[in-house]
């Protein structure tokens, strides 16, 4: 693994990752993702019992 040599691309990096994480936040607190969790979860349940 390659270490930074450049200390002042750490920030950029930060941000970069703190705003992917907000986005997949968004995405997966969204009504559809929610539904289709649940239908998957449910079809899991109904081939288990």
């Amino acid at each position: 693994m390659a270490h930074m040599k450049d200390s002042r691309s750490a920030p950029q990096i930060t941000i970069a990752a703190a705003a992917f994480a907000g986005l997949l936040f968004k995405i997966v607190t969204s009504s559809q993702v929610k539904t289709m969790l649940l239908q998957i979860i449910e079809k899991a349940l109904n081939l288990a019992g």
